[in-house]
């Protein structure tokens, strides 16, 4: 008997001592695996943000725009990412955190952690192309990414009583150039418009407002140049053209306006367009010469005219009506106008056939009968169906016409006999180029490029050397990028085929290309010498700091030094400048 309790009794006590060595076992194991989860969670920090971003994962906008700012640094070539090299830890940390969920000690709080890393596992998935945010893709964001890190710390946390791991070792974040900082005006909603320099240019809306921005020493200047309603407005090379409404003084006649960089350069009483006449169906173009302002107009449905409007003293206005054929009510003739050496010439369009011809006259020259004395154009000018757009400026004594249709472009000299052809190109197959193009002269020649479709048409420049041309870079767009908008002198929403893409050539032969996409504008380069252009670098992420904002508008200036970038968001006017070639950028110093 006992024997018998004595056996009982060692049995007892070897099972006691049984369970108390698996209930430590289990404590054990129990409490290594929250300290485990916490150490793949830093592993995973530390290849999503970094070293740094790691310990700060709890601050979500901090982290969201580490991940943009990482994001920005990636390939437009649609290829994995940091992020895709990070999933392996994520999914690891997954089933870490199933068995902290499960085993976890009696009576603490419940956790969460397989659920957040499963959710932060699929969230990073999601975003693994994140080419598209590279590309200014404005719902495509990081976002979900940095709330579920967060989200997923706060878990570890509550399974390890606050102990998290933070230090960690294996694969980091890449490194990151860090964005040039710019210098800000507070001139939100006003664009840059082409026309100036990067020490002064203008600004604007198409109301328009305008206001000039002069950078010398100290900080930008803003000199409010006019804040009227203009019934139509024009923006060419020689400056802002723009009709007001009637000034009371009962005749009929409406001021009119040449405004240049720096003052108004013309300033006229004319006819205005006939109020039913949509603005999109009005052109203007001018330039002051010899104290006359030469004012071309051209009326959806009248034909263009060429007034000669003195800007001083009591010489009557004339006006004379380019075309004397009846014109279609539906399609719209174009003119430009420039100052030649001698004289100032007029471009348009005239009705031939079914499509138009490109005719050229001298301001000053009259026939008996009426009308001017043509300049001799080629015959192949000719087009079908649609109009060319046409722009003139001059570029010392060099008086350049751009005749740019959606099936060929053409370059051409102006003189007092003739127009000459000197360059020309037409699309490749299943192209088209953009018949609305913007065309700039300065002392060193002229540069030429597309405005509303700038992707699908050349960049052309033309100086002592003669011309030449380069294909504007190719850079992939999300599907799901937003249209670009901008407001229209009415009041309302005109969408633009493409967002804007800007161009400058350097004094040394060295083009550079500003692109606005959605949240970003990026820039790339491309010397006299190279065959392509470069990889692009992303100069300004609007979103950076405000979710979801977007570039309103960019421009490109440049001289024989520096290249301006004007860029306008939400936040106002941001300007950065280059003088080493497109190489570096920082904000604007003399």
């Amino acid at each position: 008997m006992r024997r018998t309790n004595s056996h009982s009794t060692l049995l007892a006590f070897a099972a006691i001592g049984v369970f108390a060595y698996g209930v430590e076992h289990w404590r054990r194991r129990t409490a290594a695996r929250p300290v485990a989860a916490s150490e793949r969670f830093a592993a995973l920090g530390l290849c999503l943000v970094g070293p740094d971003g790691a310990r700060r994962v709890d601050h979500v906008d901090e982290t969201r725009q580490r991940l943009r700012r990482l994001a920005m640094d990636t390939s437009l070539t649609p290829s994995s990412t940091w992020i895709d090299d990070c999933l392996p830890l994520a999914r690891a940390l997954t089933v870490e955190g199933a068995a902290v969920d499960v085993t976890g000690r009696p009576g603490a709080a419940r956790t969460q952690v397989a659920r957040r890393a499963r959710e932060l596992t699929r969230a990073m998935s999601r975003v693994g192309l994140v080419w598209q945010v590279r590309a200014g893709d404005a719902e495509t964001d990081l976002d979900l990414v940095a709330e579920l890190l967060a989200r997923t710390a706060a878990e570890i946390d509550l399974a390890t009583g606050g102990a998290m791991v933070f230090e960690s070792k294996g694969r980091r974040a890449p490194a990151v150039t860090p964005m040039p900082s710019p210098v800000t005006v507070d001139l939100p909603g006003l664009f840059p418009l082409p026309l100036g320099s990067p020490r002064r240019f203008l600004v604007g809306t198409p109301a328009p407002a305008i206001s000039a921005v002069s950078l010398g020493l100290g900080a930008p200047t803003v000199v409010v140049r006019a804040r009227d309603e203009a019934r139509v407005w024009s923006l060419g090379p020689s400056g802002l053209v723009r009709v007001l409404p009637e000034d009371g003084r009962g005749d009929g006649l409406s001021p009119v306006l040449l405004d240049g960089v720096d003052a108004a350069l013309g300033v006229a009483r004319i006819a205005a367009p006939p109020a039913g006449v949509d603005p999109t169906g009005v052109q203007l173009d001018g330039v002051v010469r010899d104290g006359v302002f030469w004012l071309g107009e051209a009326v959806r449905g009248q034909g263009p005219v060429l007034a000669r409007l003195p800007v001083a003293g009591r010489e009557p206005a004339t006006a004379v009506r380019l075309l004397q054929d009846s014109v279609s009510s539906t399609a719209d003739e174009r003119v430009a106008v420039g100052e030649g050496t001698a004289a100032v010439f007029a471009a348009y369009t005239a009705p031939d056939g079914d499509g138009a011809a490109v005719r050229v006259v001298p301001g000053d020259g009259r026939r008996a009968g009426g009308g001017a004395l043509p300049v001799a154009v080629p015959d192949a000018w000719r087009t079908r169906d649609r109009r060319p757009g046409l722009t003139m400026c001059r570029s010392g004594a060099t008086l350049w016409l751009a005749v740019t249709g959606r099936d060929q472009w053409r370059l051409a000299t102006i003189d007092g006999a003739a127009a000459t052809e000197v360059w020309s190109a037409r699309p490749g197959p299943g192209r088209r180029f953009d018949e609305a193009a913007t065309l700039r002269c300065d002392a060193g020649g002229l540069l030429l490029h597309g405005r509303e479709r700038p992707r699908s048409s050349p960049v052309v420049w033309c100086g002592a050397r003669g011309c030449g041309s380069a294909e504007a870079p190719a850079t992939p767009q999300p599907v799901d990028l937003p249209v670009y908008v901008t407001p229209t002198a009415a009041g309302g929403r005109r969408m633009h085929p493409e967002w804007p893409q800007r161009f400058a050539r350097t004094a040394h032969g060295t083009l550079l290309s500003a692109r606005a996409s959605g949240t970003i504008v990026g820039v790339q380069r491309r010397g006299a010498g190279d065959g392509a252009w470069g990889d692009e670098r992303v100069l300004l992420d609007a979103a950076a700091a405000q979710h979801g904002a977007l570039v309103q508008g960019v421009e490109l200036y440049s001289d024989a030094t520096r290249v301006l970038l004007a860029v306008t968001t939400a936040g106002g006017l941001h300007l950065l400048e280059t003088r080493d070639e497109g190489r570096s950028w920082h904000g604007p110093t003399e």
